[in-house]
């Protein structure tokens, strides 16, 4: 991600942060060129250890307000949205962490730098 979008403030939409900050993945394996122009960084995907295939549709977990447009701009495009509610993403990660075997998979490194 850009750092001026990582920089960006947000505001609304119950974002409680202050910034944008970087896309946090799980099940994703993203190589990057930290020297490589701005909008041509990422060099490999993985999901779930397989090549991300261009015109195949994956689904996606997000909090809401991405699908509003805000922050990852792409994200908004996302067809066959469906939110989950009642549940709230600190529910869902309460539930997460009653199983310690996740917590060593939170510290695997999913951006991984080529060239380096």
């Amino acid at each position: 991600l850009l750092p001026e979008f990582q920089s960006k403030p947000i505001r609304g939409f119950g974002f409680r942060g202050e910034v944008l900050g970087i896309l946090c993945l799980d099940g994703l394996t993203v190589r990057y060129d930290p020297e490589g122009k701005p909008s041509d960084k990422i060099r490999g995907v993985l999901v779930n250890g397989e090549a991300l295939e261009q015109d195949r549709t994956y689904t996606v977990g997000m909090i809401d307000m991405f699908t509003f447009g805000v922050g990852y701009l792409s994200l908004r495009e996302a067809t066959d949205v469906e939110y989950l509610l009642p549940e709230l993403l600190r529910d869902i990660l309460g539930e997460e962490l009653q199983h310690p075997e996740r917590f060593q998979e939170a510290f695997e490194s999913r951006w991984q730098p080529e060239g380096i």
